[in-house]
């Protein structure tokens, strides 16, 4: 995820931007921690065909209280429907909490 966070391209619509590289530890830190708390919180996604971590996908929670789903998503597996197929699995995986939302 270093690759992915620290990406300006790809962190350009995420809140704060590009994430420093010793950051990013404290970033899947709080995922994990907000998953085991059975909280709203993110997934690991991987390509099927190579098991390459390519981004994430789930719930958060903006500062404001508003709920969003979103995902991050390395640039090079940009536009053949990973990101569509990660949402349309982490809804359905979460029907309660999108209800909620």
């Amino acid at each position: 995820m270093v690759a992915v966070y620290s990406d300006p391209v790809v962190m350009r619509f995420i809140s704060g931007g590009a994430i420093d590289p010793s950051f990013v530890r404290v970033q899947l830190a709080k995922h994990v921690a907000d998953n085991a708390a059975g909280d709203i919180g993110f997934y690991a996604l991987e390509e099927r065909t190579t098991l390459k971590l390519i981004g994430e996908v789930g719930f958060g929670v903006f500062e404001t209280g508003e709920r969003e789903i979103g995902w991050t998503l390395a640039r090079q597996f940009w536009g053949v429907g990973y990101a569509t197929e990660a949402v349309s699995a982490c809804i359905a995986a979460n029907g309660p909490l999108v209800a909620a939302i």
